[in-house]
């Protein structure tokens, strides 16, 4: 009972799933406990009574325990891949933001803060058929990041709508999927 909530798998829900796993350990623990207690005062004169019926209550312990820790397990891990979506889109904002603030010149700038307002108002939610575009839009912000110094207007600016176009095409993804 005491190392069971050992057994689940770190994420930000691990409270939840160790409680129900606490509970069902706790719920087998007091059942035994009762069981136990009442062979001791029936005074049952043979042993392999009490214990084949503790070795079926064992055994239907763990007919329920292990589901719900493979349940558990699966849960847990799509929620840490899910936190890691956001983690990584979250971090794209923040370069961006970087991008933006470090911009001098006013013209740039302002395009920059249109992109930037595009992808903070974009939904935190990703799905698998947008990680490609999540790649190829780190991409382009890394491609716009290198041409700030860059004199060729022309070249900036079609990076920065390819950017644009590259956010308008996850966020139809994403409002398709959810």
């Amino acid at each position: 009972m005491i190392f069971t909530p050992r057994f689940v798998t770190k994420s930000g829900s691990t409270h939840v799933f160790s409680m129900s796993l606490l509970s069902l350990s706790g719920f087998y623990f007091f059942i035994e406990l009762c069981v136990g207690a009442g062979f001791i005062f029936s005074g049952a004169e043979s042993w392999r009574t009490a214990f084949f019926t503790q070795l079926i209550i064992c055994a239907l312990y763990l007919l329920v325990l292990l589901p719900n820790m493979i349940a558990n397990e699966h849960t847990a891990a799509k929620e840490v891949k899910r936190e890691e979506e956001i983690r990584n889109f979250k971090s794209l904002v923040r370069e961006m933001d970087f991008v933006t603030r470090d911009e001098n010149n006013a013209a740039r700038k302002k395009a920059l803060e249109k992109t930037y307002d595009m992808l903070r108002s974009s939904s935190v939610k990703s799905h698998h058929d947008a990680a490609s575009l999540e790649s190829a839009i780190e991409k382009s912000i890394a491609a716009v990041a290198g041409l700030k110094n860059s004199p060729d207007d022309e070249e900036f600016s079609k990076q920065v709508e390819m950017l644009q176009k590259l956010i308008d095409k996850r966020n139809s993804v994403i409002k398709s999927q959810h």
